[in-house]
């Protein structure tokens, strides 16, 4: 169900993507609030630390928060020695469970 393909959505798929995004941003009066439910939703169904892919790199989703101005959802990645910050809908995971929710979210931002 990776979202940068493209690939046109089955119904359930589509199913699924609204149902996620109706629980992370339902009751939000706006962007702000809505990306502060959706960094709640990552964060209670995605357990970090785990494994993930970042480009062609493997890598560990160490954390998932805000960046400073709110605006955006960032995983906090530990690559080797070194520790970087990518916007999460970068992120790709091995777990395609878990996967769906960022999708959700990357789903959410190219058409909000």
């Amino acid at each position: 169900m990776r979202m940068k393909t493209k690939k046109p959505l089955s119904n359930k798929d589509k199913i699924l993507i609204e149902k996620i995004i109706e629980d992370a941003t339902t009751d939000c009066n706006d962007e702000c609030e809505q990306i502060s439910g959706w960094v709640c939703v990552l964060e209670e169904n995605i357990p970090t630390p785990c494994r993930c892919v970042i480009g062609k790199e493997n890598a560990v989703l160490e954390k998932i928060g805000q960046d400073e101005s709110s605006n955006f959802i960032l995983g906090l990645i530990k690559l080797g020695r070194t520790k970087l910050k990518t916007p999460i809908q970068d992120v790709f995971l091995e777990d395609s469970n878990l996967m769906k929710y960022i999708d959700a979210y990357a789903y959410w931002r190219e058409n909000e």
